[in-house]
């Protein structure tokens, strides 16, 4: 099998070379970066949503106790004469018992979606660990066969120009005359 080989250029390799290792160090700090944004996501929910929500339960439930309180109190204080209708204190009630549900849905959409993130996150990280592994293990590779490749290539054009140098016919002495036909 003939095989030619048009060698351009060797620099455009080497140039190349450095392309492939800038953009396997930008793909190793974007994948830190997303493994980082992945876990804040994560650690948003653990830490700051689980602590909020319960904490609001808490003072939810405080509040209608109270509210409660006051309206068992206005009612205790009524006399059966003087009947005031507790208004104020049965909206506090309401009011706190509309607050103590929204905490509590909250908190349960809260755990709900902290499941499913946590399942997406490690779904993602999986894949991310393919992406991971093309800057630590394919890029070096990569560089490697380039480097490789640059040094042969330099090999071949340096003989090639020695061989087509030994080739080219020595111009210094002129072509023999020619003699004419029927001059002697």
């Amino acid at each position: 099998m003939n095989r030619q080989v048009d060698v351009t250029s060797v620099e455009s390799l080497r140039l190349f070379h450095h392309a492939l290792k800038s953009y396997g160090e930008t793909v190793q700090d974007i994948v830190s970066t997303l493994q980082m944004e992945t876990q804040r996501a994560v650690d948003w929910f653990e830490q700051d949503r689980m602590s909020y929500w319960p904490a609001e339960v808490r003072r939810a439930q405080d509040k209608l106790t109270e509210a409660r309180n006051q309206l068992e109190m206005k009612q205790l204080t009524i006399d059966g004469s003087d009947a005031p209708s507790c208004y104020e204190e049965k909206q506090a009630v309401e009011s706190a018992h509309q607050r103590l549900r929204y905490a509590e849905e909250r908190l349960q959409n809260s755990k709900h979606w902290l499941r499913i993130v946590k399942h997406d996150v490690e779904e993602f990280q999986g894949l991310i660990l393919k992406l991971a592994s093309l800057p630590e293990t394919d890029v070096p590779k990569a560089c490697a066969t380039l480097e490789r490749m640059s040094a042969a290539l330099e090999k071949y054009t340096q003989l090639s120009r020695s061989r087509s140098a030994e080739l080219q016919p020595f111009e210094a002495d002129p072509p023999p005359p020619t003699r004419e036909r029927g001059k002697k």
